[in-house]
């Protein structure tokens, strides 16, 4: 089949057709040769009229990636690692992990003595983020089941605002 339009693999891995009208180019590329592959359509110019950049993963393969996913959370890679290591995204592992039950557990709730200590340092004037440090927590929860103990941003700003006026000394 001979035309103006070029059905093109940038892979090299499909040779190149030739179709009559644009339209027909593009229905060529939902076969079963073409459906998971990147191509491009161009004209007799070599304008290129249409695109598609990325690989179609199928479902074979995004199963096998799952597994490999798995396989590598439950050795303790991180996901930015995994990510590298499998040619994704960050977010393509954080769904893969999500659909295989494989998300971080919960903290657990803070209790009753990391509760008495957060107030303690709250009422001694430290703020809910140094509380968070201390504790080895989320500032969240603290300011959840201790609410009006820290610092509002406008008394924040005040203690600022003294410590640059006066030159650090308090």
């Amino acid at each position: 089949m001979t035309g103006p339009y070029t059905l093109h693999d940038p892979t090299g891995v499909l040779a190149d057709e030739h179709h009559p009208t644009r339209h027909a180019a593009r229905a060529r590329t939902e076969t079963t040769l073409w459906h998971t592959r990147p191509w491009i359509i161009r004209d007799t110019a070599g304008t290129t009229i249409a695109r598609r950049r990325k690989t179609v993963t199928t479902r074979e393969e995004a199963a096998h990636r799952r597994q490999r996913v798995a396989t590598l959370s439950r050795e303790g890679h991180q996901i930015a690692d995994i990510a590298a290591a499998l040619g994704v995204t960050p977010r393509t592992v954080q769904r893969d992990r999500a659909t295989l039950g494989l998300v971080k557990p919960t903290p657990p709730r803070l209790d009753d003595t990391e509760l008495a200590h957060a107030a303690t340092l709250l009422d001694d004037g430290c703020s809910y983020q140094e509380v968070a440090r201390t504790l080895g927590r989320s500032a969240t929860p603290l300011r959840r089941r201790l609410p009006g103990r820290g610092w509002t941003k406008k008394q924040g700003g005040q203690w600022g605002m003294f410590i640059r006026y006066n030159g650090g000394a308090a």
